[in-house]
């Protein structure tokens, strides 16, 4: 998570839809150009948008932790 929020790209994007993309990419990128479901990226990107909420209110990435959801929410 700490490498996708150190981005530059990902840093100056503001528009949620595109920083979903970027994560897409990212998450790509890393696993054999192979495209996993939709969620994966959604959790993705929720857990990093809070590690950049907590590290811009003063919170470290230590403090950061998020549950993984282990099965897909309706």
């Amino acid at each position: 998570m700490a490498e996708l929020l150190a981005d530059p790209e990902y840093r100056v994007t503001s528009s949620p839809a595109a920083r979903k993309q970027l994560v897409d990419r990212f998450l790509i990128s890393r696993a054999d150009e192979f495209s996993g479901p939709s969620y994966v990226r959604d959790e993705l990107y929720a857990r990093v948008q809070q590690l950049r909420k907590s590290s811009t209110a003063g919170v470290g990435v230590a403090g950061s932790e998020i549950p993984f959801r282990k099965e897909r929410e309706g």
